[in-house]
């Protein structure tokens, strides 16, 4: 069953940072079989108070593919680079 992360930013603190972030991230969520499905800013805002500057889903294959990219030394190699760019929030949903 595939497995969904949803992330949604609700501020970039740094944008040089977060494009550093980006950069290496998207190889290391590729090689462990992530595949990008939507990274937008153009967002409809449903609820009236909840309003992200940023929304990105990533379809994995399944939640060890998901589980392996994130517990990866490629991924704690950098994951201080986000937590310097941004304030937001991620879930992850098992689904189709």
């Amino acid at each position: 069953m595939s497995l969904y992360l949803i992330i949604q930013t609700e501020q970039i603190t740094d944008e040089a940072m977060y494009q550093k972030y980006t950069s290496r991230a998207r190889p290391i969520i590729e090689s462990y079989g992530g595949e990008y499905l939507a990274s937008t800013t153009d967002i409809i805002a449903v609820s009236k108070n909840w309003r992200p500057e940023r929304a990105v889903i990533i379809r994995f294959p399944d939640r060890k593919a998901y589980e392996d990219c994130f517990a990866s030394n490629e991924y704690h190699g950098i994951i201080h680079l986000r937590s310097k760019a941004i304030i937001g929030k991620a879930i992850a949903v098992e689904g189709l």
